[in-house]
């Protein structure tokens, strides 16, 4: 999942459902997926760095 404390405030890219990479800017994040050959099907999402809407991380 990520959703997650720890992924809190950060870059992730997911496939799937699940983080494959992170990082606190956008930038270092492609740097870190250029050598993937799954790289067109990754998703990048910036997770907020807080709860929101009322839900807690990692539910």
């Amino acid at each position: 999942m990520i959703f997650s404390r720890k992924n809190a405030g950060k870059w992730v890219a997911s496939k799937n459902g699940r983080a494959v990479e992170t990082a606190r800017k956008l930038e270092t994040l492609l740097k870190k997926v250029t050598k993937r050959e799954d790289q067109s099907s990754l998703r990048f999402d910036k997770i907020p760095p807080k709860a929101f809407a009322g839900t807690l991380y990692g539910v």
